[in-house]
């Protein structure tokens, strides 16, 4: 089944069956539904195609936790590690203090399932000189 873009009034990329596409807009074969403890990553936000650099949720906690939660709390008013009910502009505004980086600009975010351990991670794709 092809996947059909839908566009919101900005620009921004979504998908009409957008919970299960990878970022080239291909579905993913193992879906969260299906797989809840190794599922693929999974776009949830996309501007644009291109970004210059990624991070993942998880290694900003390992990088930092005492920044990681500090900004948490500053910008979400709690310390979970948990992305899914973040917006994109808060996000972003984390991201522009985490990394003291005023331009970042946020294209996607993406959700993955550490199959591992089986909890979930986000991507974030961003544009920013470093």
């Amino acid at each position: 089944m092809a996947n059909t873009k839908v566009y919101d009034m900005n620009g921004i990329i979504f998908y009409e069956d957008s919970m299960y596409n990878d970022w080239d807009g291909n579905e993913v074969e193992r879906k969260r539904h299906d797989w809840p403890y190794s599922y693929d990553a999974y776009v949830i936000f996309k501007k644009r195609q291109e970004y210059q650099h990624t991070s993942y949720s998880d290694r900003l906690f390992q990088q930092d936790h005492v920044k990681y939660n500090k900004l948490t709390q500053k910008h979400f008013n709690n310390n979970s590690q948990y992305w899914n009910d973040k917006t994109p502009e808060q996000i972003e505004a984390f991201l522009r203090d985490f990394f003291n980086k005023p331009d970042l600009e946020l294209i996607g975010i993406m959700e993955g399932c550490n199959v591992s351990n089986g909890y979930p991670y986000w991507i974030f794709m961003y544009n920013c000189e470093f």
